[in-house]
């Protein structure tokens, strides 16, 4: 069981394997380390957490050429920065 507390520096610590994997062009491995990165990120850190889905955008843009799974993220993590700004008025 996660303490609360712990979340952010789960979500950071999965943040940092994704760009480690990145690096070593285990593209797959990237983007299920981000996901569980955004998923830590999602209650402690919501703007983390659309960021986690600019990131899996930017691997299904520059290393899968796969625009419109791209394109789906982006759109995802826009709303829900949209969201958090309303929110945050």
């Amino acid at each position: 069981l996660v303490k609360e507390d712990e979340t952010p520096l789960l979500g950071k610590v999965y943040q940092y394997r994704g760009i480690n994997l990145e690096n070593q062009k285990k593209y797959d491995d990237t983007i299920a380390a981000y996901k569980k990165s955004r998923d830590y990120y999602l209650q402690a850190n919501p703007a983390q957490a659309a960021q986690r889905l600019l990131d899996i955008g930017n691997i299904y843009r520059n290393d899968f050429s796969n625009y419109p799974t791209a394109l789906e993220y982006y759109d995802q993590a826009a709303a829900e920065l949209k969201k958090l700004n309303q929110s945050e008025a």
